[in-house]
């Protein structure tokens, strides 16, 4: 949980944030999460805008979605382009075949 502190608004909001993505995005966090098992609860109060915080949030979810969608996508054409490249071996294998045959019926 990362409690953020907006002294200039006197407000306080309390955002759910998995690890990997806050040491992926926001390094700040990198130093203080590396003495953390992964297994342990977080707890974080930080003062700043929480406006702020919340668009640079949305950010770093949109980035994640677009990241997943693009790693989709590359693994979607990949599929795609060994279905090309068997199709094509076998019909140079079946065309081999075939000129094979031709060629015992010329004996």
């Amino acid at each position: 949980m990362i409690h953020v502190i907006d002294d200039s608004k006197n407000e306080k909001r309390n955002f759910t944030f998995s690890r990997s993505l806050l040491v992926r995005y926001m390094k700040y966090f990198d130093r203080c999460l590396k003495k953390i098992s992964d297994n342990e609860e977080i707890d974080i109060s930080i003062h700043c805008d929480a406006e702020i915080f919340e668009w640079l949030l949305s950010y770093i979810f949109s980035v994640e979605e677009y990241e997943k969608k693009k790693n989709s996508n590359n693994m979607e054409a990949e599929k795609f382009n060994r279905a090309v490249a068997n199709s094509v071996n076998i019909n140079k294998l079946n065309r081999g075949k075939q000129n094979n045959n031709h060629n015992d019926d010329d004996k």
